[in-house]
Formats: C-alpha cells, sequence, structure tokens
C-alpha cells in the first residue's frame, strides 16, 4: 500500500472544510442602530476584523435570510457581550469613505481600533500611527530604530493628567489601561472589559474503546481478527480567541496497545500448510490537526481531523504452523516471526464530537474518532498492511 500525501490532504480538506464552510457564517444575538439611531435586535455575523470593518451581515431570526449592510447603512452594530463597531470617517487619506471601527474603551477619552491600526479621540479623531522600525545612522554604523510616534501623540493628549506613554505598547491591552487610567483621573471609571486572550491553551485527558482492524497483503488481502482494546491519552488545544475562538490547532498523545490474531492457508506441492498468527504492536498514536466549534466554548458540537503519525515501541509476532502432507501425517512449528517492520507509519483522521459543561473549569468530551493508514507490517518504501481505528472516547476538557 503506497501513501500518497498529496491525496491525503486533499481527503483532509474536503473532510473539514466542506462542514466548516456550511457553518463558517457565524451568527451570534447582536443588534444594529441604524442612522436614524434605531435600534434592531438579531444574529450579526462574528467575522474577521477586516471583513468586521467592512460590512455588517445581519438576520432579524437564525432562519431569516442575511442583509449585508455598509457603514454608510448604519450607525453602529455589535455582539452582546462582545464586541461593538461605530462607523465613521478615519483621518487616512488612503481609506476612503467610511469604516467600521471596533470600540474598545468609552469615556473623555475613547479608544478605538480599525483592523490593525488604533485610534483615539478626545475632541476628534485621531489615528495613532503603528510603530515602525527603521535603519539610522550613527557614529557607531548603521542602527535600528523605531519609530513611535503614538507615544508623543498620546503624551500631548495625556498631559493635563501627568500620564506618561512612553513605556507602553502598541497593543490592545497597553493601551486600554493607558486610557483607564486617563479616564479615572478625568473622574469617569470606565467599565471594565477583559480583552480576549491573544493565546490560549486547554488540555485534555481521555480513555476509550478501540475497534481496529488489519489487512496484510500476502500479496491478496488477508484480513486478521478485529482487536478490540481500551486506550487512553493526553491532548491539548491551542487558539487565538482574539483573533477567532472556534478555531484550534489539536495535538493528542495516546497509548494503544493492539492484538490482532489470524489464520490462512496454502499449498506446497502436495502439502497443505495451515498458519496460525499473532501480533502484538504497542505504541504511542499522535494525532495532529484542527478542530472547529459550532458554538461557545461550552456546550458544543464539534468536528475534528488531520493528519496522524504513530512510533512502535515494542512488538511480538508468533507464528504456528502446521504441514499436512498427503499421507495425513501433521508437523507442527512454532517459531517468531523477524519480517519487515514500518516503524512510524502514518495516516490520517476524522473525528465528531461534544463538549458538555460540568463545573466552571471543566468540561466533559463525548467523542466519535476513525483513522486509517498504514499498518506496522511493512518497510517506509513497501507497504504490506493497513489499518482502520474506529474509536470511542470519553474525556475531560480543562
Amino acid at each position: 500500500m503506497h501513501f500518497n500525501i498529496s491525496a491525503i490532504v486533499r481527503q483532509i480538506c474536503i473532510a473539514l472544510l466542506l462542514p466548516a464552510s456550511l457553518f463558517a457564517q457565524d451568527y451570534r444575538p447582536g443588534y444594529i442602530i441604524k442612522n436614524n439611531m434605531d435600534s434592531v435586535n438579531g444574529y450579526v455575523e462574528y467575522s474577521t476584523e477586516k471583513k468586521s470593518s467592512s460590512y455588517c451581515k445581519f438576520r432579524s431570526s437564525r432562519k431569516d435570510k442575511a442583509t449585508a449592510f455598509t457603514p454608510d447603512e448604519l450607525h453602529a452594530y455589535g455582539v452582546y457581550g462582545d464586541k461593538r463597531y461605530e462607523s465613521m470617517l478615519i483621518p487616512d487619506p488612503s481609506i476612503k469613505g467610511k469604516a467600521f471601527v471596533k470600540v474598545i474603551v468609552k469615556g473623555p477619552l475613547r479608544l478605538y481600533q480599525y483592523r490593525k491600526t488604533f485610534l483615539v479621540a478626545k475632541d476628534s479623531l485621531m489615528l495613532l500611527p503603528a510603530p515602525k522600525s527603521k535603519v539610522i545612522d550613527t557614529d557607531k554604523g548603521k542602527r535600528t530604530q523605531e519609530d513611535s510616534r503614538y507615544k508623543g501623540l498620546l503624551n500631548i493628549l495625556l498631559a493635563d493628567c501627568k500620564l506618561s506613554a512612553d513605556e507602553i505598547r502598541y497593543t490592545e491591552s497597553g493601551l486600554t489601561n493607558l486610557v483607564n487610567n486617563y479616564n479615572r483621573c478625568k473622574g469617569f471609571e470606565p467599565l471594565y472589559k477583559k480583552p480576549k486572550p491573544i493565546f490560549k491553551v486547554n488540555f485534555n485527558v481521555s480513555a476509550g474503546y478501540s475497534i481496529s482492524e488489519m489487512t496484510i497483503e500476502l500479496p491478496d488481502p488477508f484480513a486478521l481478527n478485529t482487536s478490540n482494546t481500551v486506550v487512553g491519552g493526553l491532548g491539548v488545544d491551542l487558539s487565538s480567541p482574539r483573533i477567532f475562538d472556534r478555531i484550534f490547532l489539536t495535538i493528542d498523545a495516546w497509548y494503544v496497545k493492539n492484538l490482532y490474531q489470524g489464520y490462512y492457508q496454502n499449498k506446497a506441492g502436495s502439502d497443505v500448510i495451515h498458519t496460525d498468527l499473532q501480533m502484538e504492536f504497542t505504541s504511542i498514536k499522535l494525532p495532529v490537526g484542527l478542530r472547529y466549534q459550532f458554538l461557545k466554548d461550552v456546550n458544543t458540537p464539534f468536528i475534528k481531523g488531520g493528519l496522524m503519525v504513530s512510533f512502535l515501541t515494542g512488538h511480538t509476532f508468533d507464528v504456528i504452523e502446521e504441514k499436512e502432507t498427503i499421507n495425513g501425517e501433521v508437523t507442527t512449528t512454532k517459531y517468531a516471526a523477524e519480517g519487515s517492520l514500518q516503524n512510524v507509519p502514518k495516516g490520517i483522521w476524522l473525528g465528531v464530537g461534544y463538549n458538555k459543561k460540568i463545573s466552571k473549569n471543566l468540561q466533559l468530551t463525548i467523542e466519535f474518532r476513525y483513522d486509517q493508514g498504514e499498518g506496522f507490517i511493512g518497510t517506509p518504501i513497501q507497504r504490506f498492511s493497513k489499518v482502520k481505528n474506529y474509536n470511542f472516547l470519553l474525556g475531560i476538557r480543562f
């Protein structure tokens, strides 16, 4: 069995992107505010910052057809408990017309974000230019200097409260803290809203029941008896909630021990040879891929899929041969086979499951996972076996 990596990638893309594309339009409870200041509740598409700054897709109900609104058509829109965008003219000649900007801080000094650029407003809206590095000539040769004009502009706005932006980085958290401190100085206590983390890690512990089917090519395909075993391991999900909170890079490590048994017979001249096989493989399986959640972080169905590699850590391969002659004589031979082994077989996997919240920081996970790929019999050049695994898993995610 020869493995085609490009074919694997195509299968994964189809399996992951097709369902994700059906649910990619992520609508969440929100609102729109029209230019006449009428407010309408409904469902707003939760999208990337680039799309969110250009238009708002809105549904009056989950089943209604979505309507796209431009910044000229709305005063503001938002997702309850999360983001709010307001339509305004940005003081940048490269940006023509109005755009939606994300509201970060309200008060005497206001903070906004347009894609990767921040803006502040006191008496008027002001663009804070992102820092850029440039090479300058000095007495000691060429040196890199950071152009941090945003700090100087902020220092002018903060002067009446004797605050300084000299140590503030050009990040949402740093600028938010600075603007909130200024507003407190002016007697305005801001509503604290902790920004979503740029990076998040979830761990999980899982165990379950695995049904494994292994086929050996002799050269005709020969299926061994099904191996039923308990599997278990650890996993980690990596995400960036500030960018998008429903896609994760997922990595697992499982301990697996499979026992396969089989029987076949063939002829050697006039003799009949009956062969019983018993193979035991111990391995560490490492599935790596993507996880997509359809709803919030808890109480949500999900799909997963990706590439998989296993590392063979131990094995036994016992053979019992009974040679039966034409005269009815039977000779039994037992030995440990020394065949070619594929120590690092590869494959693909897909999973579907559901997360259920059981406490503040713990979730119960139920998952069905299917994987297929190379078996342990073979070489890196020529594969003599293939496997299919059906896994039923329970886990704790935290």
